[in-house]
Order: structure tokens, then C-alpha cells, then sequence
């Protein structure tokens, strides 16, 4: 049996999720696979926490406990060669591996379950790594879609509401082909401290109205939210003097906003995917040919509505 678990990609909110705002994520084709092999020491910080999870839920000598020693998670899929895409591997991991646990031990694999189980399990990896974030990486990884999450701060789960991808909003997936490190962005933007707050009021506003025109089924004004949120995240580079955009979006942003639509990067910027939005197929097409003249790589990724979920 394995368990499945797919990627994600923060769309709008970024940094401002860690302020108690709001962002909008969506889950992708591209998963991590689960499956029980053999007890063995896990090496990993996140699994080693989800041993520890189901001995704090059923107790040490319960038959999880031993079977999450024996799990073994594929997250190549994540990456293009040997860089990693930014698309949540970490928390993918997590929940991919306490669904498969839990399948293989029997017991309840309901999402809320999973959801509550791999949101201690990745934060408390996280602390040991000197880390933190706002748990939506792993929400999004659990119940796949369109997401509107946000994060608690502490071991509650997110909480987050749901739409449908709009039928006339056209998705286009870049590579920047340089990796971005989340843990060293994040540092950067708590050391920025007050001068951030104007830039991340306007990124939550931004990511709120890029929500509510996705919930409204508006292509024109979700694309319009797109662009406000990158002029937000400008702003917050400004602010903060973090280097989150890399000159090559700055370029093909402009190209895109000609053609009709917007262009930012994802999630903690400065690399992995960035995302190109259009009312037009037609128009789509073209900037996906400027983008990969500009160095580029267009992703074969599709949205995707499963969450976490047993592969048939």
C-alpha cells in the first residue's frame, strides 16, 4: 500500500502568513509516495517526529509506533535533476508518511486526523532544525485544491477555506532554475522586524482580493490581485532589503502585464517556480515562449484536487 501526497505552491501571502494574514495555495501533480518497507533508524528529523507522533497519540508500545520505523518515502518527484522545485517536500514527506502509518496500522485515516498528526510532526522537526513556518505547506499537502489558509503559530492545525480554480484563468508553471532557501529568506524577513509591516498589510490585502476573485470565478480580477501582490512583494524586497525577486521576473512580469496577465514568483521567492496567469490561452502560449527564450523551464505541472490519499 502507498500513500500519496502532493505538492504545493504558494500563490499570494507569502511572508505576510507568518502575520497572521492569509494566503492562497494550490496542490500539484507531483507527489511524494509512502510506503512500509522495514523497521529501520530513521535518519530524518521529519520522520523521527512521526515515530514520536504516534507514540504521544496511542501510546509507546502501540503498533504504530513500530510501523512508522519502517516507512519509506520517494520524494523525487520534487525536484528537476538535483534542484529542488520549492514545492513543499518537507511537508509532503510528513503527511504522505502518517497517512501511510496509519493505513498500515489500520486506524482511522481521516483527513482531520492526518491534518492534526503531520502539523506537530513537521513543526516539531522543524524547531530541531532551527526553523519555523506557518503550517500551510502541510494543510495544502493533506487536502489538495485552491486554499485559502491560515496559519495558527503554534501546534494548531491551520485552518483554511476551499474554492474551485476558475475555468477561463490559464496557469503557466516556470522553473527559474536556482533553488531557494526558505529557512534563510524567513530569518532575513523576521530580522527585518516593523519595516515590514506596511509592505505585509498590503501583501495580505492583496492575497485576500486575489481569494475572493478566485471564489468569484473572476479571471480579470484575480489576475489584476496577482499583479498587486507582486507590487507588494517589491516592496516588501525594499523594505526588508531581501533579495526575493530575481531580475529575470522582474523582466518577464512587464512582458506578461502587455499580454494581458502577471507573473511573481511563488512561495519565499529568490528561485524554484514562478507563476504566469492570463485570460487567454493564446496569449498563455506566447509568454510561455518569451519565458523559455528568457532561460526558463516550462513545467509539465498540473493543479490538482486530490490531497493526501492511497494510490490505487
Amino acid at each position: 500500500m502507498t500513500s500519496l501526497a502532493p505538492g504545493k505552491l504558494i500563490l499570494t501571502g507569502e511572508y505576510a502568513v507568518l502575520r497572521g494574514h492569509s494566503a492562497v495555495t494550490v496542490s500539484v501533480n507531483r507527489y511524494v509516495r509512502s510506503e512500509i518497507k522495514q523497521k529501520t533508524i530513521q535518519k530524518s528529523y521529519f520522520l523521527q517526529e512521526v515515530v514520536a507522533a504516534m507514540a504521544l497519540e496511542f501510546g509507546s508500545r502501540d503498533k504504530s509506533v513500530d510501523v512508522a520505523r519502517a516507512v519509506a518515502c520517494d520524494s523525487r518527484l520534487f525536484k528537476e535533476g538535483d534542484q529542488k522545485l520549492g514545492l513543499g517536500s518537507s511537508a509532503a514527506v510528513t503527511v504522505s508518511a502518517i497517512h501511510a502509518v496509519l493505513t498500515s496500522s489500520e486506524k482511522s485515516t481521516e483527513l482531520p486526523l492526518v491534518h492534526r498528526l503531520a502539523h506537530k510532526a513537521h513543526r516539531d522537526a522543524q524547531k530541531r532544525l532551527g526553523a519555523s513556518g506557518s503550517g500551510v505547506d502541510v494543510t495544502t499537502a493533506t487536502f489538495g485544491g485552491v486554499l485559502q489558509v491560515k496559519g495558527s503559530g503554534d501546534d494548531t492545525p491551520c485552518v483554511f477555506n476551499r474554492s474551485s480554480w476558475p475555468k477561463d484563468l490559464y496557469v503557466s508553471f516556470l522553473f527559474l532554475n536556482q533553488s531557494a532557501s526558505t529557512p534563510h529568506f524567513v530569518k532575513s524577513f523576521i530580522e527585518a522586524g516593523d519595516k515590514t509591516k506596511e509592505s505585509i498589510v498590503a501583501i495580505g490585502k492583496a492575497s485576500a482580493a486575489f481569494y475572493a476573485a478566485i471564489k468569484d470565478q473572476n479571471p480579470l480580477l484575480a489576475i489584476q490581485a496577482f499583479k498587486n501582490s507582486f507590487e507588494a512583494l517589491k516592496l516588501l524586497e525594499n523594505s526588508a532589503a531581501m533579495k526575493i525577486i530575481p531580475p529575470k521576473v522582474h523582466v518577464l512580469a512587464q512582458k506578461a502585464s502587455e499580454l494581458g496577465g502577471a507573473f511573481k514568483t511563488t512561495g519565499a521567492g529568490g528561485g524554484d517556480v514562478a507563476i504566469g496567469l492570463f485570460d487567454s490561452a493564446a496569449n498563455l502560449k506566447r509568454f510561455n515562449l518569451e519565458a523559455e527564450v528568457a532561460g526558463l523551464q516550462l513545467l509539465p505541472l498540473e493543479l490538482e484536487n486530490l490531497g493526501v490519499h492511497q494510490e490505487q
